[in-house]
């Protein structure tokens, strides 16, 4: 049986993976939860990506979470923030 997005969602961890890997893999999982009508914005997205990284981007997350009003970023700003500290 094949979880569903929602649970593969709160289930997604950066396990070695690059940053666009990661990206890409909670993206594809989001658009399955909007195609199921299931509410999830790019805000929750975001903050979900920023808990679930690995400890390497313990610095950096929390740089951004001070620094930054995740309202006014967008998934990408933040991608591409944290392939710079690859």
């Amino acid at each position: 049986m094949t979880a569903s997005p929602k649970r593969r969602f709160w289930k997604a961890e950066q396990n070695n993976e690059t940053v666009l890997d990661y990206f890409t893999k909670v993206i594809s999982v989001v658009h399955g939860m909007r195609r199921n009508e299931e509410n999830i914005d790019d805000f929750h997205m975001m903050k979900k990506i920023l808990r679930s990284l690995d400890l390497e981007f313990d610095h950096v997350v929390v740089t951004i979470q001070e620094s930054k009003d995740l309202d006014d970023f967008i998934v990408e700003e933040l991608m591409w923030s944290l392939q710079a500290h690859e």
